[in-house]
């Protein structure tokens, strides 16, 4: 054989070589590109999983923060209103419209009431025509306690 057969064989055995290595890298470097385009994906996936859910928790948590606002409010009335009816200001609230006699009985306790807030019993005060600040003219003795006669000027009936 000539050597130039033989060389020209070793150069083609040497270029078929080089070609089945870069085949290989190019093939590996695909499957590289291929796995890290999957991982991007699936990245990507997870990230916009997991901003839905954050964002369904924060409505959430303003709903139940708007909810707890809301019933910290309710609360809040509700001790109002238990102070008010501790204090007597709310009674008007227990009695029914065809109670008239309870009614009666809440407008002159009223009455009274104001007496008590401006610092003079009107009981412990009878007859003294100067009772809560002229209110009351005289006191009289009635079934169950007393009562107050109001001033003139304080008449609705237009007596004087």
């Amino acid at each position: 054989m000539d050597t130039g057969v033989m060389i020209a064989i070793a150069v083609a055995v040497i270029l078929v070589i080089a070609v089945l290595v870069m085949l290989a890298r190019s093939r590996g470097s695909a499957k590289q590109r291929k796995a890290e385009r999957e991982i991007l994906k699936r990245r990507e996936a997870a990230a916009g999983r997991h901003q839905t859910e954050a964002q369904e928790r924060a409505l959430e948590a303003q709903r139940l923060e708007h909810e707890a606002r809301a019933q910290r409010l309710e609360a809040e009335a509700q001790g109002e209103r238990a102070a008010l009816h501790q204090r007597g200001l709310a009674d008007q609230e227990l009695v029914r419209s065809d109670e008239s006699d309870l009614r009666q009985h809440l407008d002159s306790d009223r009455l009274r009431g104001q007496q008590f807030e401006s610092g003079s019993d009107p009981i412990q005060n009878s007859g003294d025509a100067n009772v809560g600040g002229g209110r009351f003219e005289r006191t009289r003795d009635v079934s169950g306690g007393r009562a107050h006669e109001p001033a003139p000027e304080f008449r609705d009936d237009g007596r004087r």
